[in-house]
């Protein structure tokens, strides 16, 4: 855990570290890849572990979608009214 610590410290001394919660929205389309999903919500989840205030949100128009590999992503949230400011990052992606 010291790299964790020295990282923490680091940023909250250069001032990088917000403390106001960030929105990621994940939009989940109909036969998303899973690995354009995974690799950028490991990353977030990562940082979110680590201290940065990030909240992932997986949403869709309904509330399960099949992945192009055949995995159902369920319990999906509705997409929310976004302001300006509001999210660090928006995802998307699916198979054509």
């Amino acid at each position: 855990m010291p790299v964790f610590d020295s990282f923490l410290t680091t940023t909250q001394h250069a001032g990088v570290l917000e403390t106001r919660e960030r929105r990621v929205l994940f939009l989940m389309l109909p036969q998303i890849n899973l690995l354009d999903l995974v690799g950028p919500a490991q990353v977030y989840d990562a940082a979110a572990r680590l201290g940065m205030p990030y909240r992932l949100i997986f949403c869709a128009h309904r509330p399960k979608v099949f992945s192009a590999q055949g995995l159902v992503c369920a319990h999906l949230q509705p997409l929310e009214p976004l302001q300006p400011g509001d999210l660090d990052c928006a995802w998307s992606a699916n198979q054509q």
